[in-house]
């Protein structure tokens, strides 16, 4: 693992990406952790034009908002995700292509009010999976825009409700590609009280 609780600085460039990668010689899915960053890291922290692969997770956000852009991610098998944003994590994600190979999460936000725009996510289990830690106090706010969510197993987005109005995800989910393997499913939700809605 790549350990972040203080400022990281990984902003490569449209022709010299920055590789974070496996150190075997014949790498293997999830050979490492991936890059997790804890609640005292920077939210200045940056991690652009990079490649990142044979991660368990690629880049993990636990109540930080490092912002996320033009990255290449893959995901090799197993379960598991691209990018997971938990517990206050409001990052901005945007431009990056995330490809899985038809399990686990393309991008995963738990409690969390990122803004998740114009990224390709793709061959995951489910591209996009969006619920509430059950608090109030960080609400699932969540902004997803211009994105293509395309080829996944399960589902193009799936959000988790918590059955209570008041700690209910409720994200704005507009102008994106949504296409799912699973043509039944391509947006689905689940244990939403009466009141709560989500903006399409």
């Amino acid at each position: 693992s790549l350990l972040i609780q203080g400022k990281l600085i990984a902003q490569g460039t449209a022709t010299e990406n920055i590789v974070f990668t496996s150190h075997r010689s014949s790498p293997v899915s999830r050979d490492w952790t991936g890059i997790v960053f804890y609640d005292s890291a920077d939210d200045n922290s940056v991690i652009g034009y990079c490649k990142i692969s044979y991660a368990y997770g690629a880049i993990y956000c636990i109540s930080s908002s490092p912002t996320i852009s033009n990255n290449t991610i893959v995901h090799y098998g197993g379960s598991g995700y691209g990018i997971l944003l938990e517990n206050g994590s409001n990052s901005t994600v945007a431009n990056n292509k995330i490809t899985g190979s038809s399990v686990g999460n393309g991008v995963r936000i738990n409690g969390s009010s990122p803004k998740i725009t114009n990224n390709r996510i793709e061959t995951f289990g489910t591209g996009l999976s969006i619920q509430s830690n059950g608090s109030a106090l960080t609400p699932t706010n969540t902004n997803v825009t211009g994105n293509t969510v395309i080829n996944n197993a399960s589902y193009a987005v799936y959000i988790y409700g918590t059955g209570n109005d008041t700690t209910n995800p409720r994200p704005t989910i507009t102008k994106n590609a949504l296409v799912s393997s699973n043509t039944t499913n391509v947006f689905y939700t689940t244990s939403f009280g009466s009141a709560s809605t989500v903006v399409i």
